[in-house]
This record gives C-alpha cells, sequence and structure tokens, in this order.
C-alpha cells in the first residue's frame, strides 16, 4: 500500500482498500471451486481480522434486519462467526464484541440454529417476532453507535502497521 494513502484515507476508506484484494482472491477462490481456507491462513493475522470483520460488516450494515438475519448465519456457520469476533478482539474493540456476544445470547435464548444443517431463517422474519424484534432493536441501535469507533480503530492498527496489509494472498488457478 502506498504511504500516502495509509496517511490521507479516511478510516472506512483506507479498511477498504486493504479489504479489496482481500475479497477479490476471496471470489477468484470460490469461483475456481477453492474454499479460500488456504489462502485465508497465509494472510498476516490483521488481514484476517479486517477480512472476517468487512465481509461482517458489509452484510449487516444495511439494516436491523440485515444485522439480525447475517448474525444468525454466521453464528449458524460457528467458525465464521468465531472469525468475526476473534477479529474484533485482535484489533481491541471491546465494546462491539460484547454486542455481538449479546446478541449471540438473544439467538441462543430465542432458538435459532446454532448449527448450519439445522439453519432455515427466512429473511424478513424478524417483523413476524414482536418479542425478538424488540430485542434486537436496541441491540441495532447500539451497532450504529458503535460502528464508528469501530471502522476508527481498524484504521488505526492499519496506519500503525502497514506493512500487514501489503502482502496479498497466492490465488487457485481458475
Amino acid at each position: 500500500m502506498q504511504d500516502d494513502t495509509v496517511l490521507t484515507a479516511e478510516a472506512d476508506e483506507l479498511a477498504e482498500r486493504c479489504f479489496a484484494p482481500l475479497i477479490a482472491a476471496y471470489k477468484k477462490d470460490r469461483s475456481a471451486g477453492g474454499d479460500f481456507a488456504e489462502s485465508f491462513r497465509e494472510l498476516s493475522p490483521g488481514q484476517q481480522a479486517l477480512f472476517t470483520f468487512r465481509v461482517f460488516y458489509a452484510h449487516a450494515v444495511h439494516s436491523r434486519e440485515d444485522l439480525y438475519w447475517w448474525s444468525a448465519y454466521f453464528l449458524a456457520k460457528g467458525r465464521e462467526w468465531n472469525g468475526i469476533k476473534d477479529g474484533l478482539r485482535f484489533f481491541g474493540d471491546l465494546p462491539m464484541l460484547q454486542l455481538l456476544e449479546r446478541l449471540e445470547g438473544v439467538l441462543a435464548e430465542t432458538g435459532h440454529a446454532l448449527d448450519y444443517a439445522q439453519f432455515d431463517l427466512s429473511f424478513g422474519s424478524l417483523a413476524l417476532r414482536p418479542e425478538l424484534l424488540a430485542a434486537v432493536e436496541p441491540i441495532d441501535a447500539e451497532f450504529r453507535r458503535l460502528l464508528p469507533s469501530t471502522l476508527q480503530r481498524i484504521g488505526r492498527y492499519i496506519r500503525e502497521h502497514p506493512q500487514e496489509f501489503e502482502r496479498l494472498p497466492r490465488q487457485t488457478d481458475g
């Protein structure tokens, strides 16, 4: 990454610039029939944390329903949910981590699948469960309140450790 980008880009733009080649490698691996696991292991710890958070962020940020549905989905996937939480731990973002753990508790208490084989949640179902909606609404509001701080924290990490974001994963031939 160019030094001037590290110094001048806004935190979210900086994170997106570091994420773009990672998601491109992921998509290339997937389109070639790979699963990205080997490429993911080749990423630096900072890249791994950025990748897991940005994938979640890209899906969950759009609406309360998106936050709910994608959190339930990643929770059912197991490894992916743990990766998101590990990424937040890596960046030292305990408030966002605690919020996602609170959401995880709500999902577990309300009978959401904790295994992908049982995941059958349809998008739009949050509105059909008023008690669940009432539990998710304050979590969504807190998510949106915390998000700018999370993005700033990630941007600050990238600025302080730009060398971690220079190497790209090897990609599956496709």
